[in-house]
Formats: C-alpha cells, structure tokens, sequence
C-alpha cells in the first residue's frame, strides 16, 4: 500500500567508485522519490551522490503514449434517396388520364337516380315515379353515345330504342314473383314525357326521355327497370330504394 513517503532502498557502498562509472550493485545507501509525472515541456532534475561522485539526471516530459485504438468500423455511406417507382404496364403511358371506359361487358345493380359508364355509352335512370293511382310508372332515362363501337353504321352512328328496357313487374296482393315485361309491349302513359324512343346518335350525341308503363292495376308492383341491350352483353337493373 503506498502512503506517499519516500521510499527507500538499501545499497551497499560501493568498493571501488569510478567518477564516469556510476554504481550498479555494490552502493552506499540512496534515498530515491517518487517525481510524479511529467507532461509534454516539463523537465525535472535529479541530483546524487554516489560515493563522493555528484550525479545529475535530467528528465524531460515527452507526449503520453496513448494505447492504440482497437478495429475501427467503417465510415458509413449516406443514404441516398431512392426515386419512386414507375406504375403501370410497359403499355400502358405513365403520365395523362386513363380511360374509365370499361374493357368488357357491364353486369351491375344500382338504385333509381344512379348511372353508370359502359363501354359504348353511359346510361343514367333517374327516381322512380307513381301516380296517386298506383296504377302508373315512370322514370327518366338518358343513353348516350360516348365511344363508336365496330357493329356501327355506316355515317358512325348507332341506333338507340326502347328495345333494351324493360319493367320487372310483380303481383302485390299475391306476393309471386315477378317477371320481366319488355318496356315496348307495357302500355304506356303520357302523365311524364316526352318519350323515350328510338334515336341515331353521334358519337358524343344523347337520347333522354321517359319510360312508363300504365297496367291500370294497382294491385301491381314495378320496382325495378333493366337495360340489357341485344348486342353488347351489358346488363344493369335499377331498383327501388329501400
């Protein structure tokens, strides 16, 4: 345990001093002291007598060594940014606005006031009318021409008629149910028009008008009207709200 006192360490006299010699084993007692440390600039003298012979050390500070530093890791590369991929096929242009044109025949159900975009047209029903009777049915219809299609004419247009609708007609006294009448075999009313009927259409061009239906029965019940034209296999029906 050290406590700060000088140390002291017993020699021997020396049996035969030399003044260029300094003692190594057979030396008269010294006292040695702890110096402490010397920084970088700092110098230190140490003075001995050694069998009658003055020697002088002089110690001078130098830099600490420092221990060598283990395996360095690697300086990290920055993240660069990553640019954000490119949607679509090969085919298909990145920038600009899709077509919403549908690729195939359309089968859906929607509610009275709804529309819907097909391949060749874009077919809007709106709500659903009854007269006080209950004996007669209407609602508007809009059909038009928005993408030409291979089967038309020759002048590019396409004919449009009351052919594709038609009522689905149900006994509500009965509860059966039901069938599908062709609009262009019901008889009809004038309380709502004009009338839907048959148009050579443009590409771009409408054909609006009212489907009815007057069966004169109140005891019957239309809920729904479907349009399923003949030659392009798209079918949507129309239904009451609930």
């Amino acid at each position: 345990m050290d406590d700060g006192a000088p140390r002291r360490h017993e020699r021997r006299r020396c049996r035969d001093s030399r003044p260029d010699v300094l003692p190594a084993a057979d030396c008269e007692n010294l006292r040695i002291f702890r110096l402490g440390t010397l920084t970088a600039g700092e110098s230190a003298e140490v003075r001995a007598d050694l069998a009658g012979v003055p020697v002088v050390w002089r110690l001078t500070g130098g830099p600490a060594l420092m221990p060598s530093p283990g395996p360095q890791p690697l300086p990290t590369q920055a993240p660069t940014s990553t640019p954000p991929p490119i949607t679509g096929s090969p085919d298909t242009p990145v920038t600009g606005t899709p077509d919403p044109r549908p690729g195939v025949p359309v089968v859906a159900t929607g509610t009275f006031g709804g529309s819907f975009a097909l391949r060749y047209f874009d077919v809007a029903v709106g709500e659903l009318q009854v007269d006080p009777d209950g004996t007669a049915w209407g609602a508007h219809v809009s059909v038009c021409y928005v993408a030409p299609h291979r089967d038309a004419n020759a002048e590019g247009t396409t004919r449009t008629s009351l052919d594709p609708w038609a009522w689905f007609v149900q006994d509500g006294e009965g509860g059966g149910p039901g069938e599908w009448v062709a609009a262009s075999e019901t008889p009809t009313t004038t309380q709502w028009g004009p009338a839907y009927a048959e148009k050579a259409l443009q590409v771009g061009e409408c054909n609006d008008g009212w489907v009815t239906a007057a069966f004169g029965n109140p005891d019957l019940f239309l809920p729904k009207l479907r349009y399923q034209p003949a030659d392009f296999g798209d079918s949507i029906e129309w239904t009451v709200r609930r």
